[in-house]
């Protein structure tokens, strides 16, 4: 990922704050997307990746108060459904499988099964993250996608 050279425009600090991210400052990624929102509200893409951000840094309250906007603006966006969906099912105090297997349905039922992990996800979701049991639902149950 190249570092912009000017950063103006809320798509520059979009930009720039995924570099951050890249490079491992997950703060500096924070204060770019966050001033990439400052100019421009509606950027699903950006909420996403500031609350993947935040799922890095253990912050899962603003990670899943930033997954809610993503999907408020863009209610079939795939990314933040599967994130919304890890948060729901691997995440602090926020586990709650059945809404985590919810949004793996959703993922799939929109086709994007075939570009992620949600199979995978799904099925640690249905075992209680229970990894021998998901092994065994992905490849002995009905088919994912």
């Amino acid at each position: 990922m190249i570092k912009p050279v000017v950063v103006e425009t809320a798509f520059d600090y979009f930009i720039n704050g995924n570099y951050e991210y890249e490079s491992g400052n997950c703060q500096n990624a924070v204060s770019d997307y966050s001033k990439s929102i400052i100019l421009d509200t509606q950027l699903p893409e950006v909420y996403n990746n500031r609350a993947y951000t935040y799922m890095r840094m253990h912050d899962y309250k603003r990670a899943f108060n930033d997954l809610n906007m993503a999907l408020l603006l863009r209610p079939n966006y795939i990314n933040a459904l599967m994130n919304q969906g890890d948060l729901f099912n691997f995440y602090g105090p926020i586990i709650n499988r059945e809404k985590a297997i919810k949004n793996y349905d959703k993922v799939i039922a929109m086709g994007g099964a075939s570009n992620s992990s949600v199979c995978g996800h799904r099925a640690m979701a249905q075992s209680n993250n229970y990894l021998i049991g998901a092994f065994i639902r992905l490849f002995t149950g009905p088919k994912c996608i």
